[in-house]
């Protein structure tokens, strides 16, 4: 691969961000080893976990629905 295409590729992938730069030159210079990831953004950070939750909340949801619907129907006489 020449220069010319290595810039490129290089260039491409790093959208947003000035020709060249990374994302160290972007950085704080807080140590974020430290800090704790707040619970709130590794649920959003998680598709698996989204995607459990949106399957099984509308799930719970409708069938405690059905259950209760079911059950208000009046006893035949």
């Amino acid at each position: 691969m020449t220069a010319y295409q290595s810039d490129t590729v290089k260039g491409f992938f790093n959208i947003g961000a000035p020709y060249g730069a990374t994302a160290g030159d972007y950085m704080a210079d807080t140590n974020q080893e430290d800090e704790k990831v707040p619970f709130i953004q590794q649920l959003l950070d998680s598709p698996f976990i989204l995607l459990f939750i949106g399957v099984m909340v509308p799930m719970v949801v409708y069938t405690l629905w059905g259950v209760i619907d079911i059950l208000m129907i009046p006893v035949a006489k």
